[in-house]
């Protein structure tokens, strides 16, 4: 039987940055049970069952289905990003706003 089932935990990025930069981690489970209970788990205890770092969220996806919920992290991800540049660029005034905003379609 193969791993069917996915657990998913977005960390909060000062903790855990993840292979994305998302913060979210991930781990493939024969059962959805199975990834379940480790999200179960980690909310309860936290990262490394330390009790320090706790999971801002936790869900169980199959393996290769769609996941809307990592899709919006990224996106967030995306905007957030988007800003800081903006407002960097802004602030050293390397390039005027009517530039950001043709180039940030904002």
């Amino acid at each position: 039987m193969s791993d069917r089932w996915q657990s998913n935990v977005q960390w909060d990025i000062k903790h855990y940055l993840g292979r994305y930069g998302d913060g979210v981690s991930t781990d493939t489970h024969r059962t959805e049970e199975g990834a379940a209970n480790v999200c179960a788990a980690l909310v309860g205890e936290g990262f490394g069952c330390m009790g320090e770092h706790f999971p801002i969220q936790v869900w169980v996806t199959e393996v290769g289905e769609p996941d809307p919920t990592l899709d919006a992290i990224r996106l967030a991800r995306d905007v957030r990003l988007a800003q800081e540049e903006t407002e960097r660029l802004q602030k050293d005034r390397i390039v005027p706003d009517e530039v950001l905003k043709e180039r940030f379609d904002i």
